[in-house]
């Protein structure tokens, strides 16, 4: 029976200006440097999110979530977001930061080795907006012969990689970056936007340029991205925010000549 009492309507109408006031507030949190660094992102490209330990990264990936879950309910079906930590406290630390900072109305759920619905996602994906989750319970559900979830990674509209540098030959991510690229070859519309999360991307360690290349192109090979959102604009805002080497300039120089140079060739290479 449907409740159109009063008191129903106000606690709806509570409900819906706490939200708006937690999207308020996450988006009037953010410096400028953070936005900056989602703006790929929210153009919807596959894109990696490279800034210092200590940036915020966490809270740019939950403005672009944010901004991805209102662009879903404009356009239906809906389909759920996952956001990936390699470690279970990482996971239960991501879960926790986005259900401070998202609206009440959107699901969220975690979900790890330890949890009840560990083999479970395949009857989740629709009833949930958010699986935080370790990268094993995604690929326990979408590789395979018979994969639990259909339409495997079809199934989600973004992506997110915590701690992206770990997309690497004989890791989870690396596995999941193939099962994408191969459904890519057959159904290149109907995959998530990627994007990755780290403070590490390779170029740190570079001894020469073509080291340094290699790196950048790696990197964007196995997570398909077209760009690596590094602050340029708002680099002093950055540095008094959090201390970054001296060389951080350079770095975001030596990205942004590398991918102007070389252009991106995706696909993940035998590494």
């Amino acid at each position: 029976m449907v409740d159109f009492s009063d008191e129903s309507c106000d606690s709806d109408s509570d409900v819906e200006n706490e939200d708006t006031d937690k999207a308020a507030s996450l988006e009037r949190s953010l410096r400028e440097y953070q936005k900056e660094l989602a703006e790929n992102a929210l153009d919807g490209q596959n894109t990696i999110i490279y800034a210092p330990a200590g940036s915020g990264k966490t809270r740019v990936a939950t403005y672009i979530l944010l901004k991805h879950l209102e662009t879903q309910s404009e356009n239906k079906p809906e389909k759920s977001v996952a956001f990936l930590a390699r470690t279970i406290p990482l996971v239960m630390q991501q879960y926790n930061s986005l259900k401070k900072y998202l609206p009440s109305k959107y699901m969220v759920e975690n979900i790890t080795s330890f949890s009840k619905y560990s083999n479970c996602l395949h009857k989740l994906v629709n009833l949930y907006n958010v699986f935080v989750m370790t990268p094993s319970i995604l690929e326990n559900h979408v590789i395979g012969e018979n994969p639990l979830i259909e339409n495997g990674l079809a199934a989600f509209s973004l992506l997110i990689f915590d701690e992206c540098h770990h997309t690497r030959k004989n890791e989870t991510y690396y596995k999941l970056m193939l099962r994408y690229l191969h459904t890519k070859e057959k159904y290149p519309n109907k995959l998530p936007q990627i994007v990755g999360l780290t403070a590490s991307i390779g170029v740190e360690n570079a001894a020469n340029d073509p080291e340094a290349d290699k790196s950048v192109m790696r990197i964007c090979g196995h997570l398909d991205a077209v760009s690596i959102s590094n602050v340029k604009r708002n680099e002093e805002e950055l540095n008094k925010e959090v201390p970054f080497p001296e060389e951080g300039g350079a770095l975001g120089a030596q990205i942004d000549e590398s991918l102007r140079v070389r252009g991106l060739g995706c696909g993940l290479d035998g590494e």
